[in-house]
C-alpha cells in the first residue's frame, strides 16, 4: 500500500506539511516509519 499523498508537488506550506504528516501517521506499519526527515536544498 502506498502513502495517501500527492507526491508531485513540493511539500510549501502548513496544509500540504499537515497533509504528509496525517500521510505517515495513517500509514500502516509495512508502508512507512513513523518519522520524518526533512531536508533544505543548499
Amino acid at each position: 500500500m502506498t502513502l495517501n499523498f500527492d507526491a508531485d508537488q513540493p511539500v510549501v506550506g502548513l496544509k500540504k506539511q499537515r497533509a504528509l504528516i496525517e500521510a505517515v501517521l495513517d500509514a500502516g506499519s509495512a508502508d512507512e516509519t513513523r518519522w520524518l526527515e526533512w531536508k533544505c536544498p543548499t
